[in-house]
């Protein structure tokens, strides 16, 4: 018997569950980044506050920058303005844009 059909279904089915969980990951992330976006919060904030230093303005509404660079990559795929609904509509303010890290 022939393994390499076996092998090609293999890789098709290893490929659909790549994309599976990453659409799985974007769903929960976009709900996270509405109902809770305190949660995808950078410890920025935080981090200068315990060390007793005045923390950067507007730090509080930083995302964690591997969450924004995910988002940013892979969310206009699934709406060009998504990234930018997100950013109006969380309760707190977050900035959910990578333009609004650029320094």
């Amino acid at each position: 018997m022939d393994n390499y059909t076996l092998y090609r279904n293999y890789q098709e089915r290893k490929q659909k569950l790549i994309e599976t969980v990453r659409n799985i990951t974007l769903i929960f992330i976009s709900i996270l980044s509405i109902t809770l976006p305190n949660k995808i919060q950078s410890s920025d904030y935080r981090d200068d506050m315990e060390f007793g230093i005045t923390p950067g303005e507007g730090c509080q509404y930083w995302v964690m920058p591997m969450i924004v660079e995910f988002m940013d990559m892979h969310f206009p795929k699934i709406h060009p303005n998504l990234l930018q609904f997100l950013e109006n509509n969380n309760r707190y303010g977050m900035k959910m844009l990578i333009k609004d890290y650029a320094e």
